[in-house]
């Protein structure tokens, strides 16, 4: 994807350095004081494939496992026809969202949750245990109201889906 893409946008670097660029933009960045928030089009162009949904899973979950103090955010958005692709078909996630992308959506929250969420709300009301009790209290159980209607959506939907739900528990959690 990123090589049809947006390859000139990686200049002077290669498609096949995707990772490392990710990976070392978020190090440097992070050294500096800023979060990188990014943003994952699903169904670009309707021509993305499992595989590509698979890669964005494994390299958020080689951030988490290189770099665990590492802070970023990671939001999926479905694709809209604009500019040079206009011509293109919305995506409609409810209707044509495959299990690998449901995997993608389910990753991001799940980082979202355990490294965004749970972070902050461990240093809000640090001096003050009453407060940092009740922000940790809505942080898990708000938290996980996304997590879990994903969960639900997958049995729905079939084994497939949950298979991919299960897959990124045991391998990428």
């Amino acid at each position: 994807m990123i090589e049809k893409y947006a390859d000139r946008k990686l200049a002077p670097y290669s498609p096949e350095e995707w990772h490392w660029v990710v990976k070392e933009g978020v190090k440097t960045l992070n050294e500096h004081y800023w979060v990188p928030a990014f943003t994952l089009i699903m169904g670009l162009d309707n021509d993305e494939t499992p595989e590509d949904a698979w890669e964005t899973i494994r390299i958020l979950s080689e951030l988490e496992r290189e770099q665990p103090d590492s802070m970023f955010t990671a939001t999926p958005l479905t694709f809209v026809p604009i500019g040079l692709l206009e011509k293109s078909e919305f995506f409609d996630i409810g209707n044509e969202m495959d299990p690998a992308q449901l995997g993608v959506m389910y990753k991001t929250w799940q980082h979202n949750f355990k490294y965004g969420i749970q972070k902050f709300m461990n240093k809000t009301g640090q001096n003050n245990s009453v407060t940092k009790n009740f922000f940790n209290m809505m942080a898990r159980t708000l938290g996980g109201v996304p997590l879990s209607a994903m969960e639900k959506f997958a049995r729905r939907k079939g084994r497939e889906h949950e298979r991919v739900i299960e897959t990124i528990k045991a391998k990428y959690w």
